[in-house]
């Protein structure tokens, strides 16, 4: 299957090498816009690894950050570079829409911002073309810049029967895996409370164009932390009680040193959420505060036992512990690519189940967007101004 990556942010290079651990895939054509890509800063609008490759959340490796490791530099040029190091007969197209329209391609990669900056057409846009023309869609998380767009763009894929998927490589955890499945089967009984915690302090706010605000910790790593409530209990049916966000770093992060500083948006994130159908409580915290290691805490408690899930979101890697009455039992979970595109590999013209889609991810930014509101803050195009 030959496959077109669109987007001018670093998750290139991440997308470039998950796709080049399928076979049965392959790059073929690269679209970003030179000058946009000539502006980008270091920041990312994904989860930063704190290991110098491509920030994008759960990329599951650890490198050096050299271009053997799959790390994306600033330019155009570095991003076509990183996608040829897996890829290296990967060819440029200036035109991104074009390429979808008319390009010899059978599915197109899309990881770039959701407000589309440096693409010309919004995101949405051309994720409406990839639909129209039949292609197997993946979108880097959010869907879209907002639920209403999201909710769109899932009716399109719906109506058309469309492959149309959204990169959430946390679900591919063998840890969050195991968790999940045991609570399925009931190890820890019925569920009384879910803490979630995500946190990378190497990761800075997105700074890339002169003037672009950050999306924030919320929308960058909310979308991902958030979608894990659902998915690890089995109930959609949660609802935002309260929510709080907050800066911490209010320091300038200029694009170049011509440019009005950015300051980003929200370091912090905090929220509350309750379920319509049983007792339970869910608290979901996302961060970019300074931490040793990008990581994510999951704690479920039940009425006969305790989950605890950690993992490294650098490399993959988890720790188990199931705690019931005086029993204790802890599984250990080597290093893991978190790869989306390995079940899509395995059945390519599935058209729903074991890949998440458009559904799941419009369902993420719902909950997104009731903790913004929640919150009381603001999201214009894309970004999230922090309370002080």
């Amino acid at each position: 299957m030959d496959i077109a990556i669109v987007g001018t942010g670093r998750d290139s290079g991440v997308h470039a090498r998950w796709i080049s651990e399928c076979p049965a895939f392959s790059v073929t054509a690269v679209a970003c816009d030179r000058a946009a890509e000539a502006e980008a800063e270091a920041g990312t609008d994904g989860f930063g690894t704190g290991t110098g490759e491509a920030g994008t959340v759960g990329s599951g490796r650890s490198g050096s950050g050299t271009a053997g490791s799959g790390a994306v530099g600033t330019g155009a040029g570095a991003v076509l570079d990183a996608v040829r190091t897996y890829h290296p007969h990967a060819e440029p197209a200036a035109d991104a829409l074009a390429l979808i329209r008319h390009g010899r391609i059978d599915a197109v990669a899309l990881t770039g911002p959701a407000d589309g900056h440096g693409l010309g057409p919004a995101r949405d846009t051309l994720v409406s073309e990839a639909l129209a023309r039949g292609l197997l869609v993946m979108c880097e998380a959010p869907l879209a810049r907002d639920r209403s767009t999201a909710l769109r763009l899932a009716e399109e894929a719906h109506t058309r029967a469309a492959r149309a998927h959204v990169a959430l490589p946390l679900r591919e955890n063998p840890a969050l895996r195991h968790a999940r499945k045991a609570l399925a089967e009931g190890a820890i009984g019925d569920l009384l409370t879910l803490d979630v915690e995500l946190h990378d302090g190497a990761a800075g706010p997105d700074r890339t164009a002169p003037g672009r605000r950050a999306a924030g910790v919320l929308v960058e790593r909310g979308t991902h932390a958030l979608d894990l409530v659902p998915w690890l209990t089995g109930t959609d049916l949660w609802e935002v009680a309260s929510a709080w966000t907050h800066r911490v770093q209010d320091t300038p992060y200029p694009a170049r040193e011509t440019d009005r500083p950015d300051r980003g948006g929200d370091d912090i994130a905090q929220a509350e959420l309750r379920t319509v159908v049983r007792p339970a409580r869910a608290r979901v915290t996302v961060s970019r505060t300074p931490a040793p290691r990008p990581q994510l805490l999951v704690t479920v408690r039940g009425d006969r036992g305790v989950l605890h899930t950690r993992v490294d979101t650098a490399d993959g890697s988890g720790l188990l512990t199931l705690a019931t009455g005086a029993r204790e039992a802890q599984q250990v979970f080597g290093a893991h690519p978190m790869n989306p595109y390995r079940r899509l590999a395995d059945d390519p013209h599935a058209r729903v189940g074991l890949t998440p889609g458009f559904d799941d991810g419009l369902a993420a930014l719902t909950l997104v967007d009731a903790v913004l509101t929640a919150s009381g803050t603001e999201r214009r195009q894309g970004s999230v101004p922090g309370n002080r």
